[in-house]
C-alpha cells in the first residue's frame, strides 16, 4: 500500500474531504467525534511522505497554509484498503476491493487532491482505524508501543545470535 500510495499522491493537496456525513463510522474514526475533525486534520495538507512500522501506515502531512506538520495513521484491519479512482484494484484471496464504482463500496474515507486524484480508505469487516496524530506519531500511541519492526529495524546478525544463545526459551517462543 505504501508504493501504491506513493506514486498517486506524494507532494499533492488534498482539496476535498468526505467522511461519509451522516454515515461517519465511529468505529473505523474511533477516536474521532465529528467528520468536521477529519476534515480540518487533512484539507489543504500536503502529503509529504508515507511511512509505516509494523500494520500501521500513516501519511506525513504539511499543512499549506501554515506549514504545520501533522500525521493521519492508517491500520488496515483484516480487510481495509486504499483505493485509487481509476486504478485497478487490489485483489485479496477472499473479495477485491471495488475500484470500479466510485465512491467504492464500503467507503470511509474520501479524498480528492489538486490534480483530481481521488483516494478512498475502504474497510468491508470495518476493523481498520483512522487515527490524527501530530507531528512524529513514533512517540504516540500506538505506534510508540510497537516493538521493532522486522523488516524495517532487524537486529544485526551478531546481535540476534546473542540474543538466542542468551534464552534458555523454546526457538518459537524466543522469535516471538
Amino acid at each position: 500500500s505504501k508504493c501504491f500510495l506513493s506514486k498517486h499522491i506524494l507532494n499533492k493537496r488534498i482539496v476535498r474531504v468526505h467522511g461519509n456525513g451522516e454515515a461517519f463510522d465511529r468505529k473505523v474514526f474511533r477516536e474521532i467525534e465529528h467528520e468536521k475533525t477529519v476534515v480540518d486534520a487533512m484539507l489543504n495538507h500536503v502529503c509529504r511522505g508515507i511511512k509505516r512500522k509494523g500494520k500501521q501506515l500513516w501519511w506525513e502531512l504539511v499543512s499549506s497554509v501554515n506549514k504545520k506538520k501533522s500525521s493521519s495513521l492508517f491500520h488496515f484491519g483484516m480487510t481495509g484498503a486504499f483505493v485509487v479512482a481509476g486504478v485497478p484494484g487490489m485483489v485479496y484471496k477472499s473479495f477485491k476491493v471495488d475500484s470500479m464504482n466510485w465512491p467504492p463500496k464500503y467507503c470511509k474515507l474520501e479524498l480528492e487532491f489538486d490534480d483530481k486524484t481521488r483516494v478512498a480508505f475502504c474497510d468491508p469487516r470495518r476493523f481498520g482505524r483512522i487515527l490524527l496524530r501530530g507531528e512524529d506519531p513514533c512517540v504516540e500511541e500506538p505506534i510508540s508501543k510497537l516493538a521493532r519492526d522486522a523488516y524495517l529495524d532487524a537486529p544485526s546478525l551478531c546481535d540476534f545470535r546473542e540474543k538466542l544463545m542468551s534464552s534458555r526459551s523454546a526457538i518459537k517462543a524466543l522469535l516471538l
